[in-house]
């Protein structure tokens, strides 16, 4: 007798983790104060929020946000280099506090 093998694609938790897309983030950010576009900070820390839940540790996700975001790399070329850090810790807190209510 052949055993009978399934076939079952792997879930997203299953498989790869995949980064959240920068530019839809973007896209879906409100209006900055001056109102030249996106507010950036937002999109930044969305991005951010998204990347934790998806099981993406803050210092991987700030090294990420350093690729993907423009203000961050502005940031760290005027020397802020915890912009990209402080956005992903706080936007991990904020996706634990999310999971324990129930939110996120």
């Amino acid at each position: 007798m052949i055993p009978f093998k399934t076939r079952r694609k792997r879930s997203r938790s299953e498989g790869e983790r995949t980064w959240p897309d920068y530019e839809r983030c973007l896209a879906g950010a409100p209006a900055s104060k001056e109102g030249d576009g996106p507010d950036r900070s937002m999109a930044d820390f969305f991005w951010s929020r998204l990347s934790a839940q998806r099981g993406w540790g803050i210092e991987e996700t700030a090294n990420k946000l350093l690729e993907v975001s423009p203000k961050a790399q502005e940031r760290a070329r005027l020397r802020d280099e915890g912009y990209a850090f402080i956005t992903a810790q706080n936007a991990a807190a904020a996706a634990t506090r999310g999971r324990q209510t129930g939110g996120g």
